[in-house]
């Protein structure tokens, strides 16, 4: 999921040029800048408030292997949106609040994924090697980022 999050910011200024700038007030909170930032603050807001909070209670309740098919689901239902948004004919302004929405849906598996990766170490690591499992788990996630950044740039 890192992969995905951090792709808004390879290609900032297309995102800005293409779908913010042609409708975007000159003046005022909602100037380009802010817009573009509700990539990442919408997706933040919505992993720490529903994601992380909601997805320790469907953890807890239904299981790792549900949530994970779940949590997945919602964070590659997420980029498709995000994706698709760019290839509607529906006008800049409704193109950028497609790709919003994606945003929001990537932010609700997204997070939570992180609960059940951390879920799935402990169950198979419980006394040994605990912090290693959770090294690796984190390693693996930061090289998304890693590859996107070096790959899309």
């Amino acid at each position: 999921s890192y992969y995905c999050f951090d792709m808004p910011s390879t290609i900032k200024n297309q995102l800005q040029d293409e779908y913010i700038k042609p409708w975007a007030p000159s003046s005022g909170i909602f100037q380009t800048d802010f817009l573009y930032a509700l990539y990442y603050s919408l997706y933040a807001w919505t992993n720490a408030l529903i994601g992380a909070l909601f997805g320790g209670i469907i953890v807890d309740r239904y299981g790792s292997h549900f949530s994970t098919v779940l949590f997945c689901a919602l964070y590659i239902s997420g980029q498709t949106i995000f994706a698709l948004g760019s290839t509607l004919d529906v006008g800049t302004r409704n193109q950028y609040l497609v790709m919003v929405l994606g945003r929001f849906i990537f932010g609700m598996g997204g997070g939570a994924i992180t609960l059940v990766q951390n879920t799935i170490s402990a169950q198979y690591f419980r006394h040994d090697r605990m912090a290693l499992a959770m090294g690796f788990t984190l390693t693996a996630s930061r090289v998304g980022s890693v590859i996107n950044l070096n790959s899309t740039a």
